[in-house]
């Protein structure tokens, strides 16, 4: 067999397999001092800043009605919500004012020797409006902060899952709506150099004399949802 024939015979199968061929990219393309990637960033910021001032509108008329027009039924469409959001929380806060004075009277006088040592509680029904509860609750936080004799601690039951995180958690709040944050970090490490434990409830009680607050109201927003175990020993441990 000649030499020709028997490598024809070891490429058989091969004559009509396809074949690419690889063409680097120009580098005229990086001649700005501009890469690709960085381009297709800044287009794809430069869209998103020009999206978010695009109307949530839709142009009516079957998409013939000018920009113009959708920008000013958008504008009106604000200011016509704006009034009637206002009037809304009016009516709201209208309807809690007789709920939040009520709450702030059982505040203001009850205490642990009226209820002979036991500490004072009370249950706030809202009905299945759960949304209802956090703005009842902020405008008793702001009342009680100006009246200055009591500061209130809004506790979620995502805050228990053990006693400790309980405590810390009540412990944080009750020191930043008297102060700050900063006081509360300063408040973990005295001047001595000794460090406190974050969920020991010396803390809150030095915090409490500074700021000369006689109650700390504790509320539970989803008291439902409190484990019992941990809701127990932290009733026993703040009695």
């Amino acid at each position: 067999m000649q030499p020709g024939h028997e490598a024809a015979g070891g490429l058989a199968g091969f004559e009509y397999q396809g074949s690419y061929i690889y063409k680097p990219a120009k580098k005229s393309n990086d001649t700005n001092g501009t890469s690709n990637k960085r381009r297709k960033v800044n287009h794809a910021s430069s869209s998103q800043s020009s999206g978010s001032r695009i109307s949530p509108f839709v142009p009516l008329l079957n998409g013939y009605e000018t920009k113009e027009s959708v920008k000013l039924r958008y504008g009106l469409f604000r200011d016509l919500w704006a009034q009637r959001e206002h009037t809304i929380q009016s009516i709201l806060r209208e309807v809690d004012s007789e709920v939040l004075k009520n709450i702030a009277a059982f505040i203001e006088e009850s205490s642990t020797v009226t209820y002979n040592g036991r500490i004072p509680t009370g249950m706030i029904s809202v009905g299945s409006n759960m949304s209802s509860t956090g703005g009842l609750l902020e405008r008793l936080r702001k009342e009680l902060q100006s009246s200055g004799n009591a500061c209130l601690v809004t506790l979620d039951s995502g805050d228990t899952s053990n006693i400790k995180n309980a405590l810390k958690t009540i412990i944080k709040l009750a020191i930043t709506s008297m102060e700050d944050i900063d006081s509360y970090r300063d408040s973990l490490t005295s001047k001595t150099g000794l460090k406190l434990l974050p969920y020991d409830l010396d803390l809150m009680l030095a915090c409490v004399r500074r700021n000369g607050v006689k109650k700390v109201v504790i509320a539970f927003r989803d008291s439902e949802a409190f484990d019992s175990s941990v809701l127990s020993d932290l009733i026993t441990l703040l009695a």
